[in-house]
């Protein structure tokens, strides 16, 4: 029950606060990454206790769960989870297992979104197909690509933005319907935009203007002393 799965989360904190590095705990933190994968919740400071105890008992590092603890970290973009995860651990731990999820990490962060999405089409790599089933995993990453795309663009053509979303039309319609307040217009009508939902005649998504999304004027503003001016042109005389 949803009391049950409260109780549990209330439970896990207060072990992380009072016994954070005690490795007893472990199994129990582990469990609950498990937990976290299979119930679309997220817990960022028991993740990292886990990572933390893998440190300082390398001989108890599970890989399987490193790799949970990566992926739910990077269903939070556009916050920095994954990179903190990431200073927990091991160069040589990130090189043999978790190649895959660095690579697609740096995508999202450098806004090679299509590139991303052809990265998950590889179903016969373990660790793609692990990010495909995921519960929520394509969700969140599509919510944060729209976040980005909202925070670039005021209007952005609505085939565009399926693509980086890899949606097709429909899809499209409902994820701005329920992820992005917005405004839409059609190509074709010179009226102003009206906020509405997106529908299958627009061709355009427009954004609300944000302070990250509008164009700033750069001002140049220079003091010139007359006094250092003149005796400048004295010299060069």
């Amino acid at each position: 029950t949803l009391e049950k799965m409260g109780e549990q989360d209330a439970k896990i904190a207060e072990l992380v606060e009072k016994e954070r590095y005690n490795i007893d705990i472990l199994p129990q933190l582990e469990s609950y990454v498990d937990e976290q994968v299979a119930r679309n919740v997220y817990n960022l400071d028991a993740n990292l206790a886990v990572l933390r105890l893998y440190q300082f008992y390398p001989n108890k590092s599970n890989h399987a769960i490193i790799s949970k603890i990566l992926i739910k970290a990077l269903m939070q973009l556009p916050h920095p989870d994954f990179t903190l995860c990431l200073y927990l651990i091991p160069v040589r731990v990130q090189e043999e297992h978790c190649a895959v999820l660095k690579v697609v990490h740096e995508l999202l962060e450098t806004g090679h979104f299509t590139q991303f999405w052809t990265q998950l089409e590889d179903k016969e790599n373990p660790t793609v197909a692990q990010l495909n089933a995921t519960p929520g995993f394509i969700e969140a990453i599509q919510k944060a690509i729209s976040g980005i795309v909202a925070m670039t663009y005021q209007t952005i053509p609505k085939k565009s933005l399926g693509t980086v979303l890899h949606l097709d039309a429909s899809q499209v319609d409902a994820h701005v319907a329920t992820h992005i307040q917005h405004t839409t217009h059609d190509a074709s009508s010179s009226s102003a935009a009206s906020s509405a939902s997106a529908s299958s005649s627009s061709e355009y998504v427009e954004f609300p203007v944000t302070v990250f999304n509008q164009a700033k004027q750069k001002k140049i503003k220079e003091h010139i002393d007359m006094k250092k001016m003149t005796n400048l042109l004295t010299m060069l005389q």
